[in-house]
């Protein structure tokens, strides 16, 4: 059987009713309503890795009081294939996601702050451009 390096067995959480999934792994990926374009793109690309929904790929529908919804996607212990691209997949995205580094910005001044302000009164009576600054939010 194999032994998955990156993917987790499912457990029960706390708190939960439900469905209960013990002889599944989860596949590393899963999204929400509240999921940004990279989630939702990591959870549509693995489910077509795996190639699909099958007896032993299920997308897990969930109701969550936080977020509205859950979805993640369990593989059946016995599916060793599912589990070796899942498990593939999930630990390219972990070292990926630790590899990147935050990029460095130069420090902004208040003269920077909005093209075509050029004193440092002309930027702070001005609103960002991005409608946040990222330098103040650090």
């Amino acid at each position: 059987m194999t032994q998955p390096k990156h993917l987790r067995r499912w457990t029960m959480p706390a708190n939960y009713f439900g469905a209960v999934w013990p002889a599944y792994y989860s596949s590393g990926v899963g999204q929400s309503r509240d999921s940004d374009a990279l989630e939702r793109s990591n959870f549509e690309c693995m489910l077509k890795a795996l190639g699909g929904e099958t007896e032993t790929v299920v997308v897990v529908r969930e109701l969550h009081w936080a977020v509205g919804w859950v979805e993640w996607i369990a593989i059946h212990q016995d599916d060793e294939k599912a589990l070796k691209i899942a498990d593939d997949i999930t630990g390219k995205l972990k070292r990926s996601t630790l590899s990147k580094k935050k990029p460095t910005q130069p420090r902004r001044t208040a003269t920077t702050r909005k093209s075509g302000s050029n004193t440092p009164a002309d930027a702070a009576s001005a609103p960002l451009v991005s409608g946040h600054d990222p330098v103040a939010d650090r």
